[in-house]
C-alpha cells in the first residue's frame, strides 16, 4: 500500500479545515469511553499536526523506549491504515485503574482492554471524518495490538520512509480519579485516497 510521503505534509490551511474533524472525533470517543469504561470522562481540546512519523514516536515513548499501540485498516471511499498510539505509562495506569487487582498481570486482559478501548476511539474518529467530508469509511477490528513494545516494533510495521499525513493528539481525563489517557491518532491514507481527501477540503 503506497503512504504519503513528506513532500504531502499538510498546510497549516489544510490542518484547520481538519481541526472539526477531530473535535467532532474526540467528543464521541470520551462519549463512546464513558459508556466502556463506566466513568466520566472529559476531553482536553485536541491538537492537530502534519509531523514526522518517527520522530512523533521519539517524543512519546521518552525515556522508557516502549509504546502501546494498535494498528488497524479502514475501507471505503477511502482506504488505508490508522495507528492509535499511547505512552504505556498512560496506558497502564488506566490499564489498571479498571482491572481486578489479580488480572492486572495478564497480557490477554491488557491487549484486550486495549483493544476495545482503540475500536471506540478508531470509531469515533473514522465516522466523523465521513461524515463531515461525506465519505463513507469503517475500521475494521484491530489487527495488531502490542503491549510495552520496543520502539522498533511499531516501526517494523512500516517502511522507513513513511510520512504521515497528520497525527490527531486528545487527553482525555478521568474525573473520578484525575487519570489521563493520552491519545495519538495516526491517520495513513494510500496515495490514491489522500487526493480525495484533499479535493473534499477544496485545498
Amino acid at each position: 500500500m503506497s503512504i504519503i510521503k513528506a513532500h504531502h505534509h499538510l498546510s497549516p490551511l489544510q490542518l484547520d479545515a481538519l481541526i472539526e474533524v477531530v473535535n467532532v472525533g474526540s467528543g464521541h470517543a470520551a462519549t463512546s469511553l464513558s459508556e466502556i469504561l463506566n466513568r466520566k470522562i472529559m476531553f482536553h481540546v485536541p491538537s492537530i499536526t502534519s509531523c514526522d512519523f518517527k520522530e512523533t514516536l521519539l517524543k512519546i515513548v521518552g525515556t522508557n523506549n516502549v509504546i502501546d499501540y494498535v494498528l488497524l485498516h479502514f475501507l471505503g471511499d477511502i482506504t488505508g491504515r490508522a495507528l492509535i498510539v499511547y505512552p504505556s505509562e498512560d496506558a497502564q495506569n488506566i490499564i489498571s485503574m479498571i482491572t481486578p487487582k489479580m488480572l492486572q498481570n495478564s497480557y490477554d486482559i491488557q491487549t484486550c482492554l486495549l483493544k476495545d478501548i482503540s475500536s471506540a476511539v478508531s470509531s469515533a474518529y473514522m465516522d466523523a471524518f465521513g461524515r463531515i467530508l461525506g465519505f463513507w469509511v469503517l475500521p475494521t477490528m484491530p489487527e495488531k495490538v502490542a503491549i510495552q513494545a520496543p520502539l522498533s516494533t511499531i516501526l517494523g510495521q512500516f517502511d522507513s520512509d513513511i510520512d504521515v499525513t497528520f497525527c490527531a493528539e486528545t487527553k482525555f481525563n478521568f474525573r473520578d480519579t484525575g487519570n489521563q489517557l493520552n491519545v495519538h491518532f495516526f491517520l495513513l491514507p494510500d496515495s490514491v485516497s489522500i487526493k480525495l481527501i484533499l479535493h473534499k477540503l477544496n485545498v
